[in-house]
């Protein structure tokens, strides 16, 4: 509120200066020699505390619009990290998932191999000797394949495990931008 004051002690000394100089002045030409030119003072003042109260407002607008920028930019940050947080947090809870199902999933073909096993033995005891041994080859090459896609998997969450997710800060990241690469197109011949 500072600013309007020269303004106002302005008005007040050239409405002062005007009433003195015409002192002796009719009630007449005290309005046309006072009215007039305190009229315009009061005028031309008023404009410039229009002016100053504009540019105000402009400057309250342009803190406002920077401090919520800022608060968005924070709360897109924030977002990236919690959905980076819940991606890793995902992720470990599907490998838990995997790992408690391929141990029960191990379990019942471990059972239903050995079942096999003994099948084939079986039928080599009570003299079957071809269709016993070929029994526990078959059962014996589910078992490799089994073990060979068991072991990828296991290769697979362990490389998945040692890319893990980086969150970036772009506070503490200062970005620059390249320098424009000259074209032909931007030399005017």
């Amino acid at each position: 509120m500072l600013r309007y004051l020269p303004g106002l002690f302005f008005v007040q000394v050239v409405s002062a200066v005007l009433l003195w100089v015409n002192q002796d002045s009719t009630p007449q030409d005290l309005a046309i020699q006072f009215g007039v030119p305190a009229l315009l003072v009061t005028l031309v003042t008023g404009l410039w505390f229009a002016s100053i109260a504009r540019a105000d407002a402009e400057r309250a607008n342009a803190k406002l619009k920077e401090q919520h920028a800022r608060e968005r930019e924070k709360l897109q940050i924030n977002a990236e990290k919690s959905k980076a947080r819940v991606v890793v947090q995902t992720q470990k809870e599907i490998r838990k998932q995997e790992k408690r199902i391929g141990r029960k999933a191990s379990l019942k073909v471990g059972l239903a191999f050995m079942g096999a096993t003994a099948a084939g033995i079986l039928m080599l005891i009570t003299e079957l000797l071809t269709f016993g041994l070929m029994t526990i080859m078959t059962t014996l090459g589910g078992l490799g394949g089994y073990l060979v896609r068991s072991r990828q998997s296991y290769d697979a969450s362990v490389n998945s495990n040692k890319q893990d997710i980086r969150v970036i800060d772009a506070q503490d990241l200062q970005s620059r931008l390249p320098a424009p690469v000259k074209t032909d197109l931007d030399d005017p011949k």
